[in-house]
């Protein structure tokens, strides 16, 4: 899979919202996957397109 980026840099999660989103996210399904709890991943269900587990 090809990733696109050029260059990756580091940037303050509070100052970029939309790090803050990534964060959420994948909060929720790790406590989907980690804690059989899936309230905050049912929020967001409906609205993720597409899914890539990576390893096992």
């Amino acid at each position: 899979m090809k990733h696109g980026f050029r260059r990756i840099s580091i940037r303050r999660s509070k100052s970029e919202p939309l790090i803050q989103i990534a964060d959420l996210i994948a909060g929720a399904i790790w406590r989907r996957d980690t804690h059989n709890d899936t309230g905050a991943f049912e929020l967001i269900e409906g609205k993720i397109r597409q899914l890539i587990i990576y390893g096992s």
